[in-house]
């Protein structure tokens, strides 16, 4: 006979759905990426199997308790099926248009489906977030219009009350994030066949530009360092913030982030910096020439945009130091295609597990700096990118450039009242402005 049940693993960090049947060797399915506000064992109660009263204990309670549900209901339905069938019933399984109700089935389709793309694209994290920022708003919804999760119930005031609730509730933290990912969502079950949705269900519904406040918009604007704070880090005692790793790995990730700051890079994308991505322009000067991780993906190779930033020697005394480490040319020894071919998550999950890593040690690092901010990997490009702009005489389209991104995403994401005042200037005088951000490296 087949049991289900949650167990912890993995030395008791990780929630699992446990197959185990008599005589067989025992599966395990994490449910941590369904979480909302990431798992403690101190709020896990092993004898009831469900979490103690504590912030979203409701919203995991129920979350944990319908996952487990759809394999009772299988189990229930087809009392002889196997252990591995049933393990593997829903995965990659296209659902016909009358299993998709809920909103939380299609999004599950969504993350799958971008699971498997061979661009190895990290769409899906960002539905995850979705998914995790509905869940917490299913208690409201059912309270203020007293609906439910699903599509037949998806129309206009819907939208108008999870708009209500991002402003109001959550005061608007993350605001553009979450209205791009929802009416990415929206466009996608309204192309997809499976799903009984068409926009016309919400009629003209829109999200506000940003949210408005007597007359003034207020925008979310990113966390980064102040030129303070920068220097402090540069000048970190690494030994002070060694912590769990050898102090090899300390050295890596702080010069992983000072590169971050010198080259306006993604942290994916530091990672994957090769030396074929150092080339020499027309006036003779070095420059890193690369194609952003994130625009890979992009079908249209005129989207794929490449992002050019000069290379200033504060960065190149970095790239000397790890020189010859890497047999494929990969500037920092971190990823390789070997590697990653024996990665059990392959490519993403390479990159997903030094980018965890580092971001655990940059908690301690803001521990130690007595910072107040929540410091991450992408705090460093934020900041690389708010200080280009805040000096005032580089033109925002060569910021734009430099950071592998659009004139209109700067805009957007990090407001500066100077920006659209500013002058050209030569090339030399706009690669000296990096050196202030790694002159202590």
């Amino acid at each position: 006979m087949i049991h289900i049940s949650y167990t912890l693993q993995k030395g008791r960090k990780t929630l699992s759905l446990c197959f185990y049947e008599k005589g067989k060797p025992r599966k395990y399915k994490s449910v941590l990426d369904k979480l909302t506000g990431g798992f403690s064992e101190k709020n896990w109660n092993s004898t009831t199997k469900q979490f103690r009263k504590s912030p979203n204990s409701e919203i995991n309670n129920q979350v944990i308790n319908k996952f487990k549900k759809r394999y009772a209901d299988v189990l229930e339905e087809n009392p002889s099926i196997s252990l591995d069938e049933l393990y593997s019933y829903f995965d990659n399984k296209r659902t016909d248009p009358e299993q998709v109700n809920t909103i939380f089935d299609f999004l599950d389709t969504l993350i799958n489906d971008e699971k498997k793309k061979p661009t190895g694209g990290c769409n899906f994290k960002c539905y995850e977030k979705l998914q995790k920022r509905l869940r917490e708003f299913e208690s409201y919804l059912k309270e203020a219009i007293s609906k439910e999760m699903t599509f037949n119930d998806l129309d206009e005031v819907f939208c108008d009350t999870f708009k209500d609730w991002l402003i109001i509730e959550r005061k608007g933290k993350d605001y553009e994030g979450i209205k791009k990912l929802f009416t990415s969502f929206l466009n996608r079950a309204d192309k997809n066949k499976s799903v009984d949705f068409d926009k016309s269900k919400i009629n003209k519904f829109q999200f506000p530009v940003c949210i408005s406040d007597a007359n003034e918009c207020i925008c979310e604007l990113p966390v980064i360092l102040q030129k303070e704070q920068m220097e402090e880090f540069a000048n970190l005692d690494l030994t002070a913030v060694q912590g769990k790793y050898k102090m090899d790995k300390v050295q890596l990730f702080h010069d992983t982030c000072m590169l971050m700051l010198g080259t306006f890079m993604r942290p994916c994308d530091v990672v994957l910096f090769n030396e074929r991505n150092i080339q020499t322009n027309v006036h003779g000067q070095n420059v890193i020439s690369y194609v952003p991780k994130k625009k890979m993906s992009l079908s249209n190779r005129s989207k794929q945009k490449v992002a050019r930033v000069p290379l200033e020697k504060p960065v190149e005394t970095i790239i000397m130091r790890y020189r010859g480490q890497s047999e494929e040319g990969f500037i920092l020894p971190i990823y390789s295609e070997i590697k990653a071919k024996a990665y059990k998550d392959g490519k993403e999950g390479l990159l997903k597990k030094f980018n965890k890593d580092l971001n655990i040690w940059l908690k301690k690092v803001a521990k130690v700096m007595k910072l107040n901010i929540e410091l991450n990997a992408y705090v460093f490009r934020h900041t690389s990118i708010s200080h280009a702009l805040n000096i005032g005489h580089i033109p925002i389209a060569t910021v734009a450039k430099w950071a592998g991104t659009s004139v209109s995403m700067i805009e957007q994401y990090y407001n500066n009242s100077d920006i659209s005042n500013v002058q050209p200037t030569v090339i030399s005088s706009i690669c000296a402005t990096n050196n202030y951000l790694l002159q202590a490296v």
